[in-house]
């Protein structure tokens, strides 16, 4: 029997209305040079406490040993209802939240749930009578067996809305979030792990890279199949590749051709269909479950989705020039991430020299190229006389140590205006100053030639694999990137204290403090502060948060990425000081007077922006999980950064923080499965969808009063729709591409697979973007801000001050907790 919902008109005892999550304490974006915003107030974060998930569930101490007739009960009372949260769920989690469940008996007149209260379990009425209260009055009540309530606090820490009485004594069943998000998570770790334990194990994936083994496991679908069942059928068209994951299966009346094999059996571990979904024959074979199983199968979708750009012969090659690149002193001393030495890879091309070739002269000009060599030898001679034989799996090249060279001389001309003539003569520039040194060396360079430093022979038939300096130059957009003495972190300076900067005007407030436009009273320059309170910090579960926080922004070091230039404490607030952004919000420039979205050109633009700083982060394995337009400022020069840091994390594999804001949440953090930058390129496509349309995919800035849960339920459905009546002009390549990056599967979402965002900046819309001139600023931004002096905040709203002074002391245990910010 259907569980009732317990209140028509009052769905969840954890539900907020969107108006009610706008943060007050923020204020209105209101009127700010001249452009009108409709939004009104500010959508506020929500989250929940940071989860330490171990890789295997254990039941807790608390949990009871309960009765068949129990178990079948809440069973029942899960399936009958029609949550997302338990609609979604396995049946194995399922038994455990069965399994986790804690009964309690309630005395009549006991509050169950305070309005106002943070939310941190759900609930299961057994037997008894509740009264639901809303402001003191009555609102509904519910006394059917089986009924749930509570069950957005599962999801994140939601202040109650209403309060819950027992009427009579009651029996209820209640879990925790921390409970229920840790089975669900245990649960997604467990599978992944022995995925990709396996996949490492198999011939048919040896040498492929941890990335695209990933990607793999993250897209096996989980089928089990019970003995005596058919997987597959002799002569049917193969659905995809086939991993046991337990059980066994055994391939019966085997024959290609007219010749007849004996039955093959397959166990744990052991993968088949892949030589059919290569070759794209039909099955050879019948495959029966001999015992009751478990498999993985990678459809064929998906298959020629991940592995389908290359056949796995090229693919291992590719992986090969990988490892290659990765250990070459030039690359791996330098900022160049995975996806960068992927690109530079697939750029590789073979070549032959046959014996008594000469490759290089030493002292003339020749291509700069990098050789790995796969067989035969080369003899390397410097002007000295001396010499060096390389073979098979040695690497040898020109140009490499040009940039290197050259990049160490820019950071001397930074740091000390000057060079001695011995580096100048290295590269051949007969000059005493850094700028001709420099000028030289990339004249060489730009003209796609530099001097030899030694002569090379080819001593035995020859055949390499070998990259050109064009190629580094069109994937690292900067080559001067290459060489230690490129800075990869942000340029602190612990001698800027708060105490040197004078506070001129507050630029904006958030959950947890205040942004001031601030002035260095010695050198007279501007800088934002950033502020929090460690009492709020510490009642919202955030100490750690904050410190992650800072520790992320000192790695960053990118133009559209805000870094960090100082951080300090005080026994109640913490002090981030970080460069000052002065062309306001990109929210303010979503929508003006005139209509209330921006024109695909700016939108490109932005989206690019976003895009390249996004993509800096996910590379190093960093997601930021915030995105929304009052988290990107503009420059001076007109150009996207994105700022806040507060739930940006290093995630190397999965995480299961729920954090973030409602209408820009990817699904998956939602169902809570572990999320990675999956999260932002979800949030990137929403973000898109409202520039250029000037309403959000899944909620209606005219008609706030949706609840949270309808709003998650239409997140995780994915059903969105254009609008009809805009006057905004979309291309189809624009719609395509919100279309492919607001899909709710992640092993579908375009910039979600192995090749990451190189996927989207291949996609029709972004294919004409040069991100190489966009990252050096050499694009011609669609606006520019009007900024009169170092100290001009005129392009963000009034702020008012908050009176913060009556917080509650920390203890000295509670201080303990910020011991690792500074």
């Amino acid at each position: 029997m259907k569980v009732p919902v317990i209140l028509e008109k009052f769905k969840d005892l954890g539900v907020k209305t969107t108006q009610e999550i706008h943060d007050k304490t923020m204020g209105l974006l209101g009127n700010v040079h001249g452009k009108t915003n409709k939004l009104g107030g500010r959508m506020k974060v929500v989250f929940a406490k940071p989860l330490d998930v171990t890789k295997h569930y254990v039941m807790s101490h608390q949990e009871e040993v309960k009765t068949d007739e129990e178990t079948q009960f809440l069973h029942q009372a899960f399936v009958d209802s029609d949550e997302f949260l338990f609609s979604n769920l396995s049946n194995e989690e399922r038994d455990r939240l069965v399994a986790a469940m804690q009964l309690r008996d309630v005395k009549k007149g006991t509050i169950v749930i305070r309005q106002g209260d943070l939310g941190d379990y759900l609930y299961v009425l057994k037997e008894g009578k509740l009264t639901f209260l809303v402001d003191g009055k009555e609102v509904g009540s519910a006394d059917n067996p089986g009924s749930i309530f509570g069950e957005l606090a599962l999801l994140y820490d939601c202040p109650r809305a209403a309060t819950v009485r027992a009427d009579t004594d009651c029996v209820l069943y209640r879990v925790s979030q921390h409970t229920f998000r840790h089975i669900q998570a245990a649960h997604a770790l467990e599978n992944v792990d022995v995925a990709r334990e396996m996949l490492k194990n198999n011939k048919m994936f040896e040498g492929l890279s941890d990335d695209v083994i990933k990607t793999v496991s993250d897209s096996l679908l989980r089928k089990p199949f019970k003995k005596g069942e058919t997987v597959v059928n002799k002569g049917e068209e193969v659905q995809g590749l086939y991993i046991i994951k337990e059980g066994h299966v055994k391939g019966t009346n085997v024959s290609i051709g007219s010749t007849k094999y004996a039955d093959i059996l397959f166990g744990p571990g052991e993968v088949f269909g892949e030589g059919q979904l290569i070759s794209g024959k039909p099955a050879p074979a019948d495959v029966i479950a001999t015992t009751d199983c478990v498999i993985w199968v990678l459809t064929k979708e998906r298959f020629f989705r991940i592995l389908g750009h290359l056949d796995l012969k090229q693919l291992i090659q590719h992986v090969q020039d990988m490892k290659f690149l990765s250990v070459i002193p030039m690359f791996a001393y330098s900022d160049v991430d995975k996806v960068e030495i992927d690109q530079l890879a697939s750029r590789m091309t073979g070549a032959t020299f046959p014996q008594g070739t000469a490759i290089s002269t030493a002292g003339q000009a020749t291509k700069p190229r990098i050789f790995v060599i796969k067989e035969g030898s080369v003899e390397l001679s410097n002007k000295t006389g001396a010499t060096k034989t390389l073979g098979a799996g040695e690497i040898f090249g020109f140009g490499g140590e040009t940039l290197i060279l050259t990049n160490k001389l820019k950071k001397q001309q930074q740091e000390e205006g000057k060079i001695n003539a011995g580096q100048a003569d290295e590269i051949g520039a007969k000059a005493l100053t850094t700028e001709a040194a420099i000028h030289m060396a990339e004249k060489h360079l730009k003209n796609d030639s530099v001097v030899a430093h030694h002569s090379c022979k080819v001593t035995e038939d020859l055949t390499v694999r070998l990259l050109t300096l064009k190629d580094i130059s069109a994937v690292l957009y900067d080559p001067l990137r290459l060489g230690k003495d490129y800075r990869t972190t942000a340029k602190m300076n612990p001698n800027l204290t708060k105490e040197k900067l004078e506070r001129i005007r507050l630029l904006g407030a958030g959950t947890f403090g205040q942004v001031w436009l601030t002035k260095d009273t010695i050198t007279e320059g501007a800088y934002a502060l950033k502020i929090q309170y460690k009492r709020e910090l510490i009642d919202y579960n955030q100490a750690e948060g904050v410190i992650r926080e800072k520790r992320v922004m000192e790695r960053m070091h990118h133009p559209f990425v805000m870094s960090i230039v100082n951080a300090q404490q005080d026994s109640t607030c913490l002090y981030m000081v970080m460069e000052l952004i002065q062309g306001g919000e990109l929210r303010s420039q979503m929508r003006d007077h005139k209509k209330p979205f921006l024109e695909e050109g700016p939108t490109k633009f932005y989206a690019s922006c976003m895009l390249e700083g996004l993509s800096y982060m996910h590379r190093r394995h960093f997601v930021y999980r915030d995105l929304k337009g009052e988290n990107v400022l503009i420059d001076k020069d007109g150009y996207c950064v994105i700022v806040d840091l507060g739930f940006a994390k290093f995630v190397p594999d999965k995480t299961f923080t729920f954090c973030g804001t409602p209408i820009f949440i990817a699904p998956e953090i939602i169902l809570n499965k572990g999320h990675d930058k999956s999260a932002d390129i979800w949030s990137l496509g929403v973000l898109i969808y409202e520039m250029l349309y000037g309403t959000n995919p899944f909620f209606d800035y005219d008609d706030p009063n949706i609840d949270q849960k309808t709003l998650f339920k239409r997140i995780i459905s994915g059903k969105f729709e254009f609008p009809k009546q805009s006057q905004a002009v979309v291309s189809d390549k624009a719609m395509d591409l919100i279309k492919k990056m607001l899909v709710v599967d992640v092993n579908k979402r375009l910039g979600c697979l192995s090749r990451a965002d190189l996927d989207l900046r291949d996609h029709p819309w972004f294919r004409k973007v040069d991100f190489g001139k966009l990252y050096r600023k050499e694009v011609h931004a669609p606006w520019v801000p009007t900024i009169n002096s170092p100290f001009d905040g005129e392009n963000f709203a009034k702020w008012e001050e908050e009176d913060k002074h009556n917080l509650k002391p920390l203890t000295a245990k509670e201080q303990h907790h910020f011991e690792k910010f500074c």
